[in-house]
């Protein structure tokens, strides 16, 4: 498995953000104000992929270049207007689930007699990680068409020293070092075609890739303090990703293959509305007379969606949706209506008998703003914005 390095700069005050999903890719030009520690959005754009649902996943990644590329032309000429240098420039990328894989591996190392934790134990610890992967691993790479998986992001999430977590181990004395590795892979031929979009658009660039996985669970614990076990949800256009957090660690990852997109239209091909209609009808939902039509379809679809959630859990881990403390991240026009499906108990039918829940579902998007702000006229998107807060506090 081949390691992708990222380009070794110093970090920028002005940095661009991408974030690659499955049916969208947006670009943003952010900048770090040293006098208040605050990102203030300068520019934003995000280019719809053009792909349809009898397309193949090669007509997907030609569509998702092709936005790429639309996008990093939109970035360019915004820079260019602001006659920033390249060379200044930190360029981050975004990956949503379907172009990754993500793993946690959990190192120990312990001796009979006391002994002094030194970064060259750290060092060892991290070499001996085994590379080989588990049938279950193979089956994830294939399943998301990682045909020569590369080593993107590799990042430590947690030390113990003898069962307590510190944030630096070094120089302390203990008999057992406990240590939580999270690794993320993508296709190096992907890898491959996203470089040459941005080397085609920025010279002597400085560029890092980053899983949507690693920057939720960062910008969530920021954002609301969040600690110990939780769900989080990253609803998108068309999956929704789902992270499951164990003792501030990700446990496991997963996502289904129906988002805000993928929604509206089985919505669409239901009641026949135009997407704006029902846009406003997911903005509205709570003022919508139950009874009506427009009521029942939208209503239908949600608990299909939270369906899906609650069997996905269930494989994960065997337990209910209710009793995970949930974080949401939802698109804001839409983000009461999700909180909504998930606090909602589902009919009980056979199957889902024992699926209800009642807890208050927390959305990270409501306290962006606490920590990030835009230039007069340029709209803050919620996904482009987490990044830029992940990639600010590495």
């Amino acid at each position: 498995m081949s390691f992708l390095v990222g380009d070794k700069k110093e970090k920028s005050p002005i940095k661009i953000i991408f974030d690659i999903g499955s049916d969208s890719v947006g670009g943003s030009v952010v900048c770090l104000l040293p006098q208040t520690n605050k990102l203030v959005v300068q520019f934003t754009v995000r280019t719809p992929v053009k792909f349809s649902e009898t397309a193949d996943y090669t007509r997907l990644v030609e569509g998702v270049v092709a936005a790429f590329r639309t996008t990093a032309d939109a970035v360019h000429r915004f820079t260019a207007s602001k006659r920033y240098h390249h060379r200044d420039l930190e360029i981050a990328c975004g990956l949503s689930s379907i172009w990754c894989a993500v793993r946690v591996h959990h190192l120990s190392y312990s001796e009979k007699k006391t002994f002094t934790v030194s970064s060259r134990l750290i060092e060892d610890m991290l070499s001996g990680e085994r590379e080989e992967q588990t049938n279950e691993e193979k089956a994830l790479l294939q399943q998301k068409h990682i045909t020569e998986p590369a080593i993107f992001e590799r990042r430590i999430l947690s030390i113990a020293l003898n069962g307590y977590t510190t944030t630096n181990p070094t120089g302390k004395r203990t008999d057992r070092v406990d240590l939580s590795l999270f690794t993320a892979v993508m296709s190096l031929p992907f890898y491959q075609r996203l470089r040459a979009v941005l080397e085609e658009h920025f010279e002597d660039i400085n560029v890092s890739f980053h899983s949507h996985a690693l920057s939720l669970l960062t910008t969530t614990r920021d954002c609301l303090n969040a600690r110990g076990d939780f769900l989080l949800i990253d609803v998108g256009g068309a999956v929704t990703e789902m992270v499951f957090v164990r003792d501030d660690v990700i446990a496991r990852t997963q996502s289904i293959a129906t988002g805000m997109n993928t929604l509206i239209e089985s919505i669409i091909q239901e009641r026949g509305n135009a997407p704006q209609d029902i846009h406003a009808l997911l903005a509205t939902f709570a003022d919508l007379d139950t009874s009506s039509a427009e009521y029942k379809a939208v209503e239908r679809a949600g608990v299909s969606w939270k369906q899906e959630l609650a069997r996905t859990v269930r494989s994960v881990d065997g337990s209910d949706l209710d009793t995970h403390q949930i974080f949401l991240n939802a698109p804001s026009n839409a983000s009461e209506w999700f909180k909504a499906c998930i606090e909602r108990p589902l009919v009980e039918t056979e199957e889902n008998s024992s699926v209800s829940t009642g807890k208050t579902v927390m959305v990270p998007s409501r306290l962006i703003h606490h920590f990030i702000e835009s230039e007069k006229g340029v709209t803050i998107d919620v996904a482009l914005a987490m990044e830029a807060l992940h990639i600010s506090r590495l």
